[in-house]
């Protein structure tokens, strides 16, 4: 009898099988938990997801206030217009270095403490942003601005998922509504201490305050008749001679704005918002290099996944493009409508040329709150049908009607923001049906945004130039068409491969079947 083996001292159990019961035991330890540790643990969900909330509503605001600044550094700089739209080139160029470092990193490194880090830099790098009025000095810090605010949106957009798994798409809705208000408020905030313009009876004072030679290349690109209706008045002021001018362009930039305000607002937020997220680190197990094993992942999913790589590769190009696309339509146009509004033949004020800003960024995170809701009963598939629909009708009544009706250009701008709104975290929610979402591959987001940036704005800022800016418009419809198509091939290539979770859970069942024939088959041998 003591020879004969008991089923406790049995070494029956495959390999598989000793995985299967150690998956299941520790299934059943985790159903154990008491209801504190579960309180304790839901309580440190929600303070995270409000900190990376904070910090996307501070991303938010940063992409949205260089806009309504554009100008201001104009004067700052005493420069043109093109040369000026470098700053936002050289952010863009921060920002895709941030997305590719801070992504790789994100996958290797605690997420709180680099989060902390970047908040940290942003914060130091926006303090000194509007006090810099060397042109080289300026590129350089707001690029290493752009650096730190890349990965503070890849580490947002990585930690609400890692948080609230197969359940995040309200949650990535909230994340990317958090940012649509900030860029709401961004305008409004930074509108009462921009440089107001004003009648022809200040241009001494820009003279006063940046000198005759700015006055000068002010007058070659906008022409002489936006700074002024009186020659005696610029003879006597800088010594440019021209003719009176109607009513609606006798209107200058006057006086000196306080720039450095609405970028000290945003870079104390940052700084408030380190000393949470160095807490989170602090509380935790303090492991600054994550453990080779942190990614969970099933070996029946890895080798699945592996075998699929060529179609993982192929999706985040697409992903990248159609990316490239809907995020170049919010930088344009949410950057340059404040551009258009004061420079087209509308004319419009510095306030309701803000109004017209806020519109479409106020427009852009209603929808996005209301994206929280859908969310939760519409799939990604429909929700991104539904804004390609929006954006190309915005898109082609700005084309064709935006420069005869200003009812127009507010409708479409309106309807624009709502289409947009809701792209983002729908295309990450679309994206994690079909593959896994690392540091590495949500940085394809964010790196698209940054190419976007990088390249766009200078490309309008020749267009601008060299036409009108109703080159805004022709632009945002080009991109319309475009991220329609890129759309619709990734959707009939995710189609044809099936979805992620589909195959996880296939490939489970199979694993969870074979183990159980095996126990069975091994049991029956042993009785």
């Amino acid at each position: 009898m003591s020879d004969t083996p008991t089923c406790k001292e049995g070494t029956i159990a495959s390999t598989d099988i000793q995985e299967y019961s150690n998956l299941m035991t520790c299934t059943t330890a985790d159903s154990s938990k008491t209801g504190n540790d579960k309180k304790e643990a839901l309580y440190i969900k929600i303070i995270q997801t409000s900190l990376v909330y904070l910090t996307l509503f501070g991303v938010g605001f940063s992409v949205a206030i260089v806009g309504p600044c554009l100008l201001d550094f104009q004067l700052l700089l005493g420069t043109s217009l093109q040369r000026t739209t470098l700053i936002f080139t050289a952010r863009s160029a921060g920002y895709f270095i941030g997305c590719l470092l801070w992504g790789v990193s994100l996958d290797k490194f605690d997420n709180h403490f680099i989060l902390c880090l970047c908040l940290l830099g942003a914060s130091l790098t926006g303090m000194a942003l509007a006090w810099c009025s060397a042109f080289a000095l300026l590129i350089c810090v707001i690029a290493g601005w752009g650096f730190c605010v890349g990965g503070l949106e890849t580490g947002g957009n990585v930690v609400c998922v890692n948080i609230w798994g197969q359940n995040s798409r309200p949650w990535l809705q909230g994340l990317h509504f958090c940012f649509a208000v900030g860029a709401t408020v961004a305008p409004l905030i930074a509108g009462p201490f921009m440089t107001p313009l004003n009648d022809a009876e200040t241009v001494k004072n820009m003279s006063t305050y940046y000198g005759p030679e700015t006055v000068k290349n002010m007058s070659t690109y906008y022409g002489p008749t936006v700074l002024y209706d009186s020659v005696d008045l610029l003879n006597d002021s800088v010594g440019i001679h021209t003719v009176n001018s109607s009513a609606a362009s006798t209107r200058v930039f006057t006086g000196k704005g306080t720039l450095w305000v609405p970028y000290t607002v945003i870079s104390l937020l940052y700084f408030a918002l380190t000393l949470p997220f160095l807490w989170l680190f602090l509380r935790g197990q303090r492991h600054f290099v994550l453990p080779k094993d942190h990614h969970r992942i099933d070996e029946a999913v890895r080798s699945r996944d592996n075998e699929s790589k060529t179609f993982k590769i192929t999706l985040l190009i697409l992903l990248f493009l159609f990316s490239f696309g809907f995020i170049g339509h919010e930088i344009t146009f949410g950057g340059f409508i404040y551009t258009f509004a004061v420079k087209s033949h509308f004319a419009l004020t510095v306030e309701m040329a803000s109004y017209l800003n806020s519109a479409f960024w106020g427009s852009f995170a209603i929808s996005r709150g209301m994206g929280i809701l859908c969310a939760m009963y519409l799939a990604p598939r429909t929700m991104l049908v539904i804004d390609l629909m929006g954006m190309c009708t915005a898109s082609t009544l700005l084309a064709i009607l935006g420069d005869t009706s200003i009812g127009i250009v507010w409708g479409a701008s309106i309807l624009l923001g709502v289409s947009l709104a809701t792209v983002f975290p729908s295309a990450i929610s679309w994206a994690k049906m079909y593959i896994t979402l690392t540091g590495k591959a949500m940085s394809t987001f964010t790196m698209a945004a940054a190419t976007s940036e990088l390249v766009l704005p200078y490309v309008l800022g020749l267009l601008f130039e060299s036409h009108d800016v109703m080159m805004l418009m022709y632009m945002t419809l080009a991109l319309s068409l475009a991220t329609a198509v890129f759309y619709t091939i990734m959707q009939i290539i995710a189609s044809c491969h099936g979805e992620k979770f589909q195959q996880k859970q296939q490939n489970s069942d199979e694993v969870h079947a074979t183990c159980d024939i095996e126990l069975a088959n091994q049991t029956a041998q042993f009785v």
